[in-house]
């Protein structure tokens, strides 16, 4: 078994290798802040392409940045673990 770019490389079975990146997404998950874990039926709200030029609301500056690490963490996985999301 070998780590490599978050994929784990499994070669126990003769002839065959098993790819996961289980460890990956279970590090990755431990990341995510604590208001943001929780479960929704669908990820997409009605209001997720209004456009509000007056919005005074952002987020603050480490939030941010965890919010862009999370997603780049996220775009990552899906290219290289799960081509097909």
């Amino acid at each position: 078994v070998h780590e490599y770019l978050g994929m784990t490389l499994n070669f126990e079975t003769k002839g065959k290798v098993r790819i996961g990146m289980e460890d990956y997404i279970g590090a990755m998950i431990q990341e995510f802040p604590e208001r943001m874990i929780g479960r929704v039926n669908t990820p997409a709200a009605n209001h997720l392409f209004d456009v509000r030029a007056n919005q005074k609301h952002f987020l603050n500056k480490e939030d941010a940045e965890q919010f862009h690490h999370l997603t780049a963490k996220l775009l990552f996985l899906s290219q290289h673990g799960r081509p097909d999301i």
